[in-house]
């Protein structure tokens, strides 16, 4: 899995620069939608998205970042 490199990449990275706390979350999400009129189904629509956060305490605040 890529996320889990990038998930340790960040962690490490967070705590060798001087966080004393790293997190990393990562969120996807599948939707599906079909359209039915008169009872007959029509357009089908699939969507899959991602995307990742990653939180840190460094001297004594919090930070937080995504995409």
């Amino acid at each position: 899995m890529q996320y889990v490199k990038l998930a340790h990449l960040a962690v490490d990275t967070a705590t060798k620069q001087g966080a004393s706390y790293a997190d990393f979350r990562f969120v996807e999400t599948r939707t599906e939608n079909v359209n039915v009129s008169d009872s007959k189904p029509g357009l089908l629509d699939r969507n899959l998205s991602a995307g990742f956060g990653v939180r840190v305490i460094a001297d004594g605040a919090w930070g937080f970042a995504a995409s």
